[in-house]
């Protein structure tokens, strides 16, 4: 701990506090899994960019803010990220971890709204927003960091959202694992005894991945997901094959992002 630099980050997020906004905005860049633009920061939360550069804009002592909108916003030093997601230290700056429900919800909404925006066609990553390549990668993530602040009845609206989503795009690999990250969460022990919903989740994985042929960007995304939800599989039942296919899947994840890809660390968890 520097007590030099908490008594800096207070003063200095002190000149925004009175900004709308303003806590929304330090939360999500405190608990984001790797920076986004304005742009992007804006699009996750359901705001205008100009609305976080409003809330950034005196801030740059100690947060970096690019002069366009498509380029990360990033920490001086780590030290701040450490600060605001300690209360003692931070005080009534904390971003508090139940943003990472806020942020789960934000994200499904995100990644859900564009393809309802355009029925009948595909969705592509070389179409998406930062906000919607954030979503589709690291939602399951925020999830899993915020489901004691998540009710099961706001995960089944998840759910249904995803399904109907899904209905008019059958075939979006995207989009079926969206899916099944909600339903493998529902069917975590401590939500749901029940293996069906474990089953289904584990049949969905195995659609996106088949979905997804190797050469495909996603693919290692699909491999992960599956190795997980097999391995809880098999902490529910002891199944043997179970270990072993997941093991394997994360093997060849590992592989389709080598040294130094930010990703391992992810897969290796």
């Amino acid at each position: 701990m520097n007590p030099g630099l908490d008594g800096l980050y207070a003063q200095t997020l002190e000149r925004s506090e009175h900004i709308p906004h303003f806590l929304n905005v330090i939360s999500t860049i405190a608990l984001l899994q790797t920076p986004l633009p304005t742009s992007g920061i804006a699009e996750v939360l359901g705001i205008r960019t100009c609305d976080v550069v409003n809330v950034l804009v005196d801030l740059q002592a100690i947060i970096q803010v690019p002069g366009t909108d498509d380029i990360p916003v990033t920490l001086c030093h780590t030290s701040l990220r450490d600060f605001l997601t300690i209360q003692s230290r931070s005080g009534r700056f904390f971003a508090h971890p139940r943003h990472h429900a806020h942020l789960y919800h934000r994200l499904i909404k995100c990644e859900l709204e564009h393809p309802r925006r355009r029925a009948g066609a595909a969705v592509s990553f070389s179409e998406c927003t930062p906000g919607i390549a954030y979503a589709r990668q690291y939602s399951a993530e925020h999830l899993n960091r915020g489901h004691s602040f998540i009710e099961q009845s706001e995960i089944q609206s998840a759910i249904r959202l995803c399904r109907e989503t899904l209905a008019l795009h059958p075939g979006s690999p995207e989009l079926i694992q969206v899916l099944a990250d909600a339903i493998h969460w529902a069917a975590e022990p401590r939500v749901s005894p029940a293996d069906s919903d474990l089953e289904e989740a584990i049949s969905l994985y195995r659609q996106a991945l088949l979905l997804r042929p190797s050469g495909d960007e996603g693919r290692w995304l699909s491999l992960h997901h599956l190795g997980y939800a097999l391995e809880t599989y098999y902490k529910r039942t002891g199944d043997p094959d179970g270990l072993e296919e997941a093991i394997s899947l994360c093997q060849e994840a590992l592989k389709l992002q080598p040294m130094p890809h930010s990703n391992r660390s992810d897969i290796l968890h």
